[in-house]
């Protein structure tokens, strides 16, 4: 049996963060039909990978922003890790429930690009909103002194 505690901070860290794969699998499934049923698992597999570290990564800045006992931690500590997954989690279930309630009502059907650009467009407004904050509160911080 694998013994998870022998395990590098860090690699348990990015093990975590695969709780993401079934949600964009799932997404992959909804969205864009034609890649799922075309069979290549390498790369739906891929496409997986590389979208979990990428929201990984935007998330994570933005819990780091938001946060205030989270501005000294690293972006691979789990207090970062755990609000990341739950802001992932959250705001991918969101939009995919949203999808389904829409083309059950409507009919309308998101496409996957169109998927992405509201869930990457939607991370990337946060983190640059937090982010801006954060500069404009270190200023104020700098101009008390």
């Amino acid at each position: 049996m694998i013994d998870f505690s022998k395990f590098p901070k860090d690699l348990k860290s990015i093990l975590i963060n695969t709780i993401m794969f079934p949600f964009w699998y799932i997404s992959i499934y909804m969205l864009n039909k034609d890649l799922y049923y075309s069979g290549d698992y390498l790369l739906i597999t891929s496409i997986c990978i590389c979208f979990t570290f990428i929201s990984y990564t935007l998330s994570s800045f933005i819990s780091i922003d938001v946060l205030d006992e989270l501005k000294d931690k690293w972006v691979l500590d789990y207090p970062v890790i755990i609000t990341s997954i739950f802001i992932q989690v959250s705001w991918l279930s969101i939009i995919l429930f949203s999808c389904y309630l829409a083309n059950i009502f409507t009919g309308s059907i998101l496409y996957f690009h169109s998927f992405l650009i509201i869930y990457f467009g939607v991370l990337l407004f946060r983190f640059y909103v937090f982010n801006s904050e954060r500069k404009d509160k270190e200023k104020e911080k700098l101009e008390q002194k």
